[in-house]
């Protein structure tokens, strides 16, 4: 068995900056992302803080706190920091705690790495240590600058290290840029396939959300009920299980089908290389004809979680898009009576009927803009089909088939004009 990953948690805050709910959620997080990378938290120690010190980020007196608590338990013992401080900072956090400092950018993007699958994935995780690394680079430059300056208006001559950083930000660049060209390869075939779901039959839902709000269990919850458990997602109690949106087909009997993508899970304040790098995964809801954003009720952050995905959304430009809020893990909401929202659905993904009732809201809200149509439908001709492309709102049993009435795709029309009697209130017979 791997042995654990021993972690000292610094949790540090301005006096005036974070409010009590913020530091609490900022905490809970990060201890979060241990538990994720299955690291062993064995204290922690939160600092408040009249000032940032330039160095080191921490005060003299918070330093020597964290010094004597870290004596006491042992030297393999790592720092992660809750917040995130500069290359130089981190550095000299490690010259005097005398052991490895890991700040919050970093501890995520080792987390993305550990679960990055598909190549896209794997490229993405790349470009942000890229991305990292040369920002870390520019800051070592910056501070060269400051060690060499002659105090006369220009620089004294350079040596070894000058050339070297010069050297390593040139190897980092060709290497991005290189990734880059890989990237927009895939993101191309990701177009064409996006092009022709957009063109196919089935509308698109796409699940959005705060990372670890269930967006992966409501989706299997939906494969569970069209009898395709076999294409089950992977469920964790973890942080961004999977960095690779999901796409799956859910035909569920009596209900129109559609395409549902589950994409990458949000996280407050991402860092700007990681929000970069990941930004391509978010672009899957862009072709959809519902987003529905999934909210864990269950959290006492929730209404913070909420606003973090709808800050996505907007940065994607796609406000256009039907969306409804779905408040999930309502059997584990133990707080006050909730003020229940307008429009918005409050379930749980292990109550089948659950899942039943927010199917119904979703056929209502994929077939709104369908033509509305009364049909016979002879008995030799599949309903079962019909209905995969069509939201049936009336269904009567008669001598000669079966007379409906609701709401059909416009792509089938042609197929099954012969059969209304009505459109759109127009008599076409």
């Amino acid at each position: 068995m791997t042995k654990k990953v021993k972690i000292y948690l610094i949790d540090a805050y301005l006096s005036y900056d974070l409010e009590g709910s913020d530091r609490e959620r900022r905490l809970n997080e990060s201890m979060s992302l241990l538990r994720t990378l299955n690291y062993e938290l064995l204290e922690y120690h939160t600092f408040r803080l009249t000032k940032i010190e330039n160095r080191t980020y921490l005060t003299k007196g918070a330093l020597d706190i964290a010094l004597e608590e870290l004596s006491f338990l042992g030297d393999e013992v790592k720092v992660v920091l809750t917040f995130d401080a500069s290359p130089s900072q981190i550095q000299n956090l490690k010259n005097i705690l005398g052991r490895e400092v890991i700040d919050r950018t970093q501890l995520i993007v080792a987390i993305f790495s550990m679960h990055a699958k598909s190549k896209e994935a794997r490229i993405q995780v790349d470009l942000a240590e890229i991305s990292y690394r040369l920002s870390a680079l520019t800051q070592s430059d910056l501070n060269y600058d400051q060690d060499t300056s002659s105090g006369r208006g220009y620089t004294a001559t350079r040596g070894v290290g000058e050339k070297q950083i010069a050297l390593d930000r040139r190897l980092l660049s060709k290497r991005r840029d290189h990734l880059q060209k890989e990237l927009n390869k895939i993101k191309s075939n990701r177009d064409v396939r996006r092009r022709k779901r957009i063109d196919s039959a089935y509308p698109i839902v796409s699940l959005v959300g705060y990372t670890n709000a269930g967006k992966s269990s409501l989706m299997n919850a939906f494969l569970k009920l069209a009898k395709k458990d076999n294409k089950q997602v992977v469920v964790e109690d973890k942080l961004f299980t999977t960095l690779d949106t999901s796409t799956r087909l859910i035909e569920i009997k009596n209900y129109p089908s559609f395409i549902l993508i589950d994409t990458v899970g949000i996280i407050e304040n991402l860092p700007i290389e990681l929000v970069k790098a990941f930004r391509s995964t978010y672009e899957e809801a862009c072709s959809s004809t519902l987003i529905i954003d999934v909210i864990d009720i269950s959290s006492s952050h929730y209404e913070n979680d909420k606003i973090s995905a709808q800050k996505m959304l907007e940065e994607l430009g796609i406000e256009e898009i039907d969306r409804m809020n779905v408040y999930n893990k309502i059997d584990q909401y133990y707080g006050t009576v909730i003020k229940k929202e307008e429009n918005a659905l409050y379930i749980s993904t292990y109550i089948e009927e659950d899942i039943y009732y927010l199917l119904d809201e979703i056929s209502k809200r994929i077939s709104k803009d369908w033509i509305s149509f009364k049909m016979n439908l002879p008995f030799e001709e599949s309903f079962y089909r019909l209905s995969k492309f069509a939201y049936i709102s009336k269904k009567i049993e008669t001598n000669e088939g079966l007379l409906l009435e609701g709401k059909i795709n416009p792509s089938v029309r042609k197929y099954y004009q012969k059969y209304f009697t009505n459109l759109d209130g127009f008599d076409i017979n």
